[in-house]
């Protein structure tokens, strides 16, 4: 037994702390929703857990036995807690019946993108996602024939990639990181209601590992691997291509540091995404473009009295804002509904632009991603269309920030600190 407190007995109670925060925060939500609490904060067992992890990281000597509990717990925290929502009939989304009927058509040999989707809210709507969402879900419908397992699929592998870091940075060093990512609430509702941004993050995520991968061993192929996955993101869903060309200047910085050459690395993403792309460009090239470019821009540039109503400024800025600003302003309500998505738009495409240009020379992982990062949430966060469960994307990104350029190599290190 040991006789000493260390750095690890910290870690333990702050990832105790964000672990009961994580339930702490949720029973609230859902008391003030429904008047009753939720049966997994209710059960004391689940507390009580806790606080057998927390007291037997103190008590035990070995340090690999220690990290191995923790990082076992926060694990069975994540996947428990994300489970019990994929199996409550009760939770549900609106994108989730799309998905499916969207599996339906690719099963029966239709196109998504001419095919009328009746199960959209309301019916009819395009389908807006890339050609590489329907197929991933596959074999989640055959196998399982409920969707939400993959989500849940998809949160469990963020969660080992994070903790895999460990090989490079410490596995201690990964467990607060890990815990975050495992208690993040709105990540934990959005996989159980279905929605695809969990799985369009780990997709994005599994890319970036790949690259780590590639530059701790000097691997071409990993290097391609990850573009490759990459290309299958964007085709997956559209956030992904706002980190694409940070990631493409980062290698075109490192040069001959770099694991893949930087054009290698385009063209190889360039043919995933016209490899996806070419049945429909070839066959409807018109609703295929619309559907995934037209109908998303739609969605940031369209304003109205009901637009916020899916935004997470909701809880601010209420409908009758849209009545008030008109008058303080002396515009015509149309005028101002005109004007608003083009400046925020402009806004948003300089300071991404302004982005791209502070990227030059940058051969920091953690920087480059925070670039996307704040890219993404510029985009988004202008627009009348964020819903919480976009977070469900960004959040591994957001949970390994502070690790990633340990990860990325020490060669890299010291040449950003020049």
């Amino acid at each position: 037994m040991r006789v000493s407190v260390d750095d690890l007995d910290m870690t333990a109670f702050v990832v105790f702390a964000i672990l009961l925060a994580s339930l702490t925060t949720r029973a609230l939500m859902i008391y003030r929703r429904t008047s009753k609490f939720e049966p997994f904060i209710q059960n004391p067992a689940i507390l009580l857990g806790l606080i057998l992890v927390l007291t037997s990281v103190v008590l035990v000597s070995s340090r690999t036995l220690r990290i191995a509990i923790l990082a076992g717990a926060i694990l069975s925290f994540g996947i428990y807690s994300r489970a019990i929502y994929v199996f409550d009939p009760a939770t549900w989304s609106d994108v989730l019946p799309v998905t499916k009927e969207a599996v339906q058509v690719v099963l029966s040999g239709g196109n998504v993108y001419t095919h009328i989707f009746r199960s959209s809210e309301p019916p009819g709507q395009p389908f807006k996602y890339g050609p590489f969402e329907p197929l991933f879900y596959v074999p989640f419908h055959v196998l399982f024939g409920d969707l939400r397992i993959a989500e849940l699929f998809s949160s469990t592998v963020v969660m080992i990639l994070i903790f895999s870091l460990g090989r490079f940075v410490g596995y201690d060093k990964t467990l607060i990181p890990l815990a975050i990512f495992s208690s993040w609430g709105l990540n934990i509702t959005s996989t159980g209601a279905g929605v695809n941004d969990d799985t369009a993050g780990m997709l994005t995520f599994l890319s970036l590992m790949l690259l780590v991968l590639a530059q701790r061993r000097r691997s071409k192929l990993l290097g391609a691997t990850s573009s490759i996955i990459l290309g299958l993101s964007i085709c997956f869903k559209l956030f992904p291509a706002l980190f694409a060309p940070f990631i493409i200047l980062l290698l075109f910085n490192l040069k001959k540091a770099a694991p893949i050459d930087w054009k290698h690395y385009l063209t190889i993403l360039t043919a995933t995404l016209l490899g996806l792309s070419l049945p429909y460009l070839l066959v409807s090239p018109e609703p295929y473009l619309r559907n995934l470019f037209s109908a998303n821009v739609d969605r940031i540039a369209e304003l109205g009295p009901l637009s916020y109503q899916w935004h997470i400024w909701y809880s601010i800025l209420n409908r009758d804002f849209f009545f008030y600003m008109p008058a303080v302003l002396n515009m015509d309500v149309n005028a101002l509904i005109f004007m608003v998505p083009k400046i925020m738009l402009t806004i948003s495409l300089a300071t991404i632009v302004l982005l791209l240009i502070l990227t030059r020379g940058v051969v920091s992982l953690t920087r480059t991603i925070c670039y996307g990062v704040i890219s993404w949430f510029v985009l988004l966060i202008t627009g009348p269309w964020f819903p919480g469960s976009f977070f469900g994307f960004i959040a591994p990104f957001i949970c390994t920030l502070p690790i990633l350029d340990l990860a990325w190599g020490e060669r890299t290190r010291t040449q950003a600190m020049l």
